[in-house]
């Protein structure tokens, strides 16, 4: 016999942060579980509307928090969205959190999870497989073997991987070349997913 009740909650009015679609937003928690928590988020300067949350939600659905109370930090998913007496509630998943200091906080080598993924990139009219070092809500690093001129910050590029499903678009935000093992570290963000 399976057990289909939810995860025990305990009702928590805590601040925090949350980092979603490149903006940093204040939140009020209102229930937390083992499993995620709900919150009423303030809309910034580029979320503002309902739509705008649906918006950044449909493109990545990971996010970034801090909950100060608690010391919490790590990555979770939104599973649901809405809008309750004109403010914007949404659920989240804990895909990965720990306990952690104030100063921790949107630290960028922090939030990348080292993983191994391979894939392929598309830009320019040429396709260069890769082996992927870490991501993030925002992004992925990635290795090309050889050295490749014709990548520049600001290419736009397809991104297949066996971790995406379908494909997403990106940006080249850096690259550095390893001369000592002749490959191209990127470090690609993410446009969206198809």
């Amino acid at each position: 016999m399976t057990d289909n009740t939810r995860a025990f909650r305990k009702r928590i009015s805590s601040t925090g942060k949350l980092y979603l679609a490149g903006e940093t937003l204040d939140f009020i928690s209102h229930d937390i579980s083992i499993q995620g928590l709900s919150i009423t988020v303030t809309p910034g300067h580029y979320l503002q509307s309902i739509a705008d949350f649906e918006s950044a939600f449909a493109e990545n659905p990971l996010v970034e928090l801090f909950i100060k109370d608690l010391s919490l930090t790590g990555v979770a998913e939104i599973l649901w969205l809405r809008t309750e007496q004109n403010d914007i509630v949404m659920g989240l998943e804990f895909k990965e959190i720990m306990y952690n200091a104030d100063r921790l906080w949107r630290r960028r080598r922090f939030y990348r999870r080292p993983t191994k993924f391979y894939g392929q990139l598309h830009a320019n009219a040429q396709n260069y497989e890769f082996k992927g070092e870490n991501l993030s809500s925002d992004g992925m690093m990635v290795v090309i073997s050889g050295q490749h001129p014709e990548l520049n910050v600001g290419t736009a590029l397809t991104v297949n991987a066996d971790i995406i499903t379908g494909q997403a678009m990106a940006t080249l935000c850096w690259f550095k070349f390893d001369d000592i093992n002749n490959q191209t570290i990127l470090g690609l963000r993410y446009i969206s997913s198809c």
